[in-house]
């Protein structure tokens, strides 16, 4: 308060010109037990009197606590009942009741708003985390996979010491490693990928990543 009342005065300026400065000071909790009323208007008077040392500073008070749920003839009840509604409806029904206070209501839905936004942004980044996480582990299981039909194609040639053999082991690979493909596509089916993304990710003709 006190700085905005300096922050009136300029270099050369005349104290004249200064503007009343009001503090609207709104508590949760009661801070005046004599007082019955919710809202309050100080001044700075002389002790004993009515006499005001200056209008340059008013300061208003509303008590929250006291509050009544009925309107109660002031103009400012409307204000002081939007900072105790809890839900929807009551907002809602104190802007059809008093549409002074409508635009402050729609105020607070749009900010409510964006929190619901920021909300499903955060969530939206965790799926795809998520997504690219299974993607990652489907390529590394591919890759073992096909490093492990090598190996053991290679081994069954060599036990066989034909190159019949070694076409076999390739054989059984290949079809290992396609069994293993479309179990995969059927997982990632389930997860909710489209067949084209699970056609990408693990290298399948697309009407198999469909019939998967």
């Amino acid at each position: 308060m006190a700085r905005l009342i300096a922050d009136q005065i300029r270099k050369g300026d005349q104290y004249e010109g200064l503007r009343q400065v009001i503090m609207v000071i709104i508590c949760d909790h009661i801070i005046l037990e004599e007082a019955g009323r919710y809202l309050n208007t100080f001044f700075l008077r002389t002790e004993g009197s009515e006499i005001r040392f200056t209008d340059l500073v008013k300061i208003i008070t509303i008590e929250l606590p006291k509050v009544p749920r009925e309107r109660d003839g002031d103009a400012a009840w409307p204000w002081a009942r939007f900072f105790i509604c809890r839900s929807e409806k009551e907002f809602d029904m104190l802007a059809k009741e008093h549409p002074e206070v409508g635009k402050a209501v729609g105020t607070l839905k749009k900010m409510s708003l964006g929190e619901q936004l920021r909300e499903l942004m955060f969530q939206e980044t965790v799926r795809t985390a998520d997504r690219l996480a299974r993607e990652s582990y489907v390529r590394e299981v591919q890759e073992k996979s096909r490093e492990k039909g090598l190996q053991e194609g290679k081994e069954e040639g060599r036990k066989e010491g034909k190159e019949e053999g070694r076409e076999e082991g390739r054989r059984v690979e290949r079809e290992k490693a396609f069994r293993e493909k479309l179990e995969a596509a059927r997982k990632l089916k389930a997860e909710g990928l489209s067949a084209d993304r699970i056609a990408d990710i693990l290298e399948l003709p697309r009407e198999r990543a469909e019939e998967a």
